[in-house]
């Protein structure tokens, strides 16, 4: 059993075959600098979403790299009237200081 097996299990349960070696090698690379940035448990629950949703002929995992905070476990919204203006007030802020850095 390696760090990978979490993975190569989701796979095979999501799409009922096994992984090819070039696939694995692709696994191995992206999910590594994933699990660098963000804990192993929180990187395989997003994947297995990302399985879940993805048809295995539009599979890939660099895909599911870029687009990882796409697949976190979503939270309902805020239900009073000052909880969700504060929530557009962060995305704001998040969209301004995301601005920045690209200019």
């Amino acid at each position: 059993m390696t760090w990978l097996t979490p993975y190569l299990g989701a796979y095979v349960t999501a799409y009922e075959e096994v992984a090819s070696k070039v696939t694995i090698g692709r696994m191995a690379k992206t999910l590594k600098l994933l699990e660098s940035d963000y804990p192993p448990e929180e990187v395989c629950q997003r994947f297995q979403r990302y399985l879940a949703a993805t048809p295995v002929r539009f599979y890939s995992v660099e895909r599911f790299a870029d687009t990882f905070p796409a697949w976190r476990k979503h939270e309902p919204l805020s239900s009073s009237r000052s909880e969700r203006c504060e929530d557009l007030a962060i995305l704001a802020m998040v969209r301004d200081q995301a601005q920045r850095c690209v200019t």
